[in-house]
């Protein structure tokens, strides 16, 4: 639907604003991943990052996590990784 469409525009906005930015083997933290819509995204666009996404939804948790995404449920003011864990 119409949310989809926003949240896949945004992700692609960031990961065009964000890849000249990031080295290759980059660790990038997706919060709020939903699906795993950017790793889907850095496949096709052969963007050579480290991602690990986190979603406060379950259901979101699960559904990337089965697409291969490294993923944590967790709530982003509470995060589950150490200080400098990502780039």
């Amino acid at each position: 639907g119409m949310r989809e469409m926003v949240f896949r525009n945004m992700t692609e906005r960031a990961a065009r604003l964000l890849a000249p930015a990031l080295p290759a083997g980059a660790r990038v933290l997706d919060a709020g991943c939903g699906t795993g819509y950017l790793r889907a995204l850095c496949r096709e666009a052969d963007l050579p990052w480290q991602l690990t996404g986190i979603d406060a939804a379950a259901p979101m948790c699960r559904a990337a996590l089965s697409g291969g995404l490294k993923a944590a449920c967790a709530d982003v003011t509470a995060l589950p990784f150490s200080d400098c864990a990502f780039d």
